[in-house]
């Protein structure tokens, strides 16, 4: 059983949560609402594994700090973490990775990200991460789908799909649907 964190794991990444939870992991998620973590945890109800729920603000970085160091001393090192953000994306990146790169033996952190880093959408990149010897950064680029001759968005279950893929491919960079 490996433990795992998702930060943004509930919305369009319910089922990827679910996934991961289905697959007996524990999974500490950090919800952008209270709401939308009680429905995963109740729709998580039933898996092998558990889902962890951490109700808190992200963005305050001292409570994340000790709510994730608690998840870690009651559950054991992330070895997996995935993370869709866009508020103060560095720092908070960067202390997630701090933490995991004291404790864990070798952690792979898939970035999630709207698009690719040449539409400006995220100061994040392997560069964040490179004093992080234990860390193993993947990005995730979300583009979309077309139809005819129209773009459309990806829908929830083909995100969840794209980012299951590159997950189990291990992959350094990937790209769910077509890049924007």
């Amino acid at each position: 059983m490996a433990n795992v964190l998702v930060v943004g794991g509930t919305g369009m990444l319910d089922e990827v949560s679910r996934f991961l939870a289905s697959s007996n992991n524990h999974v500490c998620v950090i919800p952008r609402t209270d709401l939308e973590l009680q429905k995963l945890f109740e729709n998580a109800r039933d898996f092998g594994g558990r889902i962890i729920p951490v109700k808190i603000d992200f963005r305050d970085l001292v409570t994340l700090k000790a709510q994730l160091e608690k998840v870690i001393r009651e559950n054991g090192p992330f070895t997996l973490a995935l993370s869709w953000i866009q508020a103060a994306e560095d720092v908070i990146h960067r202390i997630i990775a701090e933490l995991i790169n004291t404790i864990s033996p070798v952690c792979r952190y898939f970035h999630i990200r709207q698009g690719g880093p040449e539409n400006g959408n995220s100061v994040v990149s392997s560069e964040t991460f490179r004093d992080f010897d234990k860390i193993l950064y993947r990005e995730i680029s979300l583009g979309y789908k077309m139809e005819g001759n129209r773009q459309r968005w990806l829908t929830n279950s083909e995100i969840c799909d794209g980012i299951v893929d590159a997950i189990r491919e291990d992959r350094s960079q990937s790209v769910v649907g077509i890049r924007a």
